[in-house]
């Protein structure tokens, strides 16, 4: 494990997620695309079968036009076209849940942040819950110094296109936060547990659900599975960071994000959207927050 650096970037600091929301997968193996799921009933897509998206906001999937009209009743209180960021966050995460590799290291980073809770659990049976606070971070180092210097009048910073991609700002456990949880998303966790009890991970697995956010607003849920043995490797290299006197930091979520930032969309292009108004406020109350402390 390597030392933090002392000047730490914002995306390498924890006190970033501060300011964002506190809004399946098989270890080691090519995941389903579990973002196109029926939406109505939670049924799979087949190996060459394509589900519909909603035409309005484009972020749920239907498997027939019945389940879409059953499910309009809930659907429409939230459906909305997204904004330019929104849908680029949503694009993001659908394209994540294809990626092997980053499935993976989110699901290091979920084992690293919630081994406490995990280690102080008499049993891996409950729910777990976490949310994964998403923003747009400035491709270019220079915009970055522009946004986190506060000698630049932020109000000549809003309307400078700047390209961005999307990081991970940080994970919060909010299991014991009363968040609240929908059935469907209870019964998607529960087939997740399901499969991984058939599997032969009854015992060593603890299954999170991810709810990703963006700008104070849920996104999208996800279950995922922590295997016991990922979480031995996190606890030692956590005990030998200590040994070394590395300054604590998250390298598993800094894996995550370097994962992260060579997503490419389907035609193999890197994802890239310019920032919007929140993702510039994020970094400039960052900067502002950490001058106070």
């Amino acid at each position: 494990m390597q030392s933090r650096q002392v000047d730490a970037t914002p995306e390498e600091d924890d006190g970033l997620a501060a300011f964002s929301m506190n809004v399946r997968s098989m270890p080691h193996e090519t995941l389903p695309n579990r973002k196109k799921l029926c939406h109505s009933c939670g049924r799979l897509p087949g190996e060459k079968e394509e589900f519909s998206k909603c035409a309005r906001c484009r972020g749920v999937f239907y498997c027939s036009q019945e389940c879409q009209k059953k499910d309009w009743a809930d659907h429409k209180k939230c459906c909305k076209e997204p904004d330019k960021q929104r849908a680029f966050i949503v694009k993001c995460i659908g394209r994540m849940n294809v990626n092997a590799d980053l499935m993976r290291a989110i699901g290091l980073a979920l084992g690293e942040e919630l081994l406490p809770a995990f280690t102080a659990a008499s049993d891996n049976r409950k729910m777990w819950v976490a949310c994964a606070n998403l923003f747009i971070s400035p491709c270019e180092e220079e915009n970055i110094k522009s946004l986190i210097s506060t000698d630049i009048p932020f109000k000549d910073l809003l309307d400078k296109p700047m390209q961005g991609r999307v990081k991970i700002v940080g994970l919060s456990d909010v299991t014991d936060m009363n968040t609240s949880i929908d059935d469907r998303d209870r019964v998607l966790w529960q087939k997740l547990r399901d499969d991984m009890d058939r599997s032969g991970y009854r015992d060593t697995t603890y299954i999170v659900l991810l709810q990703f956010g963006y700008n104070k607003k849920g996104v999208f849920n996800m279950p995922f599975a922590v295997r016991a043995d990922d979480l031995a490797r996190i606890r030692k290299d956590q005990e030998i960071g200590k040994k070394n006197n590395d300054t604590p930091f998250k390298p598993y979520l800094f894996l995550a994000n370097r994962v992260l930032a060579s997503l490419e969309d389907s035609k193999g292009r890197p994802m890239r959207c310019v920032l919007g108004e929140h993702d510039k406020t994020l970094l400039r109350e960052w900067s502002i927050n950490r001058v106070r402390v």
